[in-house]
């Protein structure tokens, strides 16, 4: 085969793509991209499909050749990164965020600056909209960075807590399937609040199972012959 003809052959394409999604503060959906790794070891066409608005190259100038769904990209680097806009898309879960200064309800933008109790109510619910494989097989957690500077007497009832420097960062977590309802409240003496962070990623439950109980009862054994040499030798 002549060199042009290998480098406009088709390669198989191996990839790996995030869906990102940018949310207003009360959770509604403001827009949803993704963006596509493709592995281009070899010269040749690496053929991708998607329903997308528009496409952005992130690797490079180079434009792709599009037809209906099919995006067709001549290799340029090792790996080509690119973006594509969805016009509309559903989240493995619905989320609703409502925001309460001294007990009034209120918009988060304008609330900043002030001082008062400040609490957030989270609401997780699974998205009737969305596939039912990522509806069932995927977790959801969010995560709330609070700066300790500004903030104090902290209640989050069902989150866990990291705290790295003068950040606490709360996070929730809703399993597949699962609904789920959270406060977090503080006060504050000038409310500032940066973005929330929502990671959604398969969950194998699985994994929680397959344990061998023959090992577990032998451990059970270890532990009772341990504790009654414990007491002979007291």
């Amino acid at each position: 085969a002549s060199a042009a003809t290998q480098a406009n052959s088709e390669k198989e394409l191996v990839k790996d793509e995030t869906v990102y999604a940018n949310l207003n503060a009360d959770g509604s959906i403001q827009k949803i991209y993704v963006v596509n790794r493709i592995e281009t070891p070899e010269q040749g066409v690496y053929k991708d499909y998607g329903n997308y608005s528009a496409v952005l190259n992130l690797s490079g100038r180079q434009q792709p050749i599009i037809a209906g769904d099919e995006i067709s990209w001549q290799k340029a680097n090792e790996v080509l990164y690119y973006q594509g806009q969805l016009d509309q898309g559903e989240l493995p879960f619905d989320f609703a965020l409502e925001y309460r200064l001294n007990s009034t309800i209120v918009n988060p933008q304008e609330a900043v600056g002030k001082s008062g109790t400040f609490a957030i109510t989270i609401k997780i619910e699974p998205n009737p909209k969305a596939k039912s494989y990522f509806r069932e097989n995927y977790v959801a957690q969010i995560q709330i960075p609070l700066h300790l500077e500004t903030v104090s007497n902290i209640l989050a009832p069902g989150a866990t807590s990291v705290i790295a420097g003068k950040t606490a960062t709360l996070a929730y977590t809703a399993l597949p399937g699962q609904k789920a309802s959270y406060i977090l409240q503080f006060d504050t003496k000038e409310f500032e609040l940066d973005s929330i962070s929502i990671s959604c990623i398969p969950f194998d439950a699985s994994s929680f199972l397959s344990f061998d109980a023959s090992d577990i009862k032998s451990g059970f054994n270890q532990l009772a012959g341990g504790l009654d040499q414990l007491a002979g030798g007291s």
